[in-house]
């Protein structure tokens, strides 16, 4: 009866996590776990239904290899992701999360030489329309 009653938990854990999954539930930025990665643009590119979270995102080389960078949704960023192109060094300030494939940084500010881009509050909720 004990193996039945763990089998049944585990699976309602299993169901959770992959309902969780199936809804994009939102990537969390922890303040408390930001960090400042340098690197080199290689594209800035828009992803959709396969992304989570869904956006535009920098694609970054770092010096222990290549990054993505979540900037925001696609529809807010407003006149900064034309500014961001392949080839420009940067300076990214953002909260690093896991998903099931891989580690993306949650930008809350690009540097870009004298200019600075910000994409997030200090608290890690998106801004829209100012940069």
């Amino acid at each position: 009866m004990k193996a039945i009653g763990l089998s049944l938990a585990a699976i309602v854990c299993l169901s959770a996590a992959s309902f969780a999954q199936a809804l994009r539930l939102p990537l969390r930025y922890d303040p408390a776990n930001e960090m400042t990665i340098r690197g080199t643009v290689v594209e800035v590119r828009d992803l959709g239904r396969d992304a989570a979270p869904r956006g535009t995102y920098l694609i970054l080389r770092t010096q222990v290899g290549i990054l993505r960078v979540h900037l925001g949704p696609s529809a807010r960023l407003g006149k900064a992701r034309p500014t961001l192109a392949a080839g420009e060094p940067v300076e990214v300030v953002g909260s690093l999360v896991r998903t099931n494939h891989e580690e993306i940084l949650l930008a809350r500010q690009v540097r870009k030489g004298d200019t600075v881009l910000t994409f997030r509050n200090d608290r890690g909720f998106p801004i829209t329309g100012r940069h």
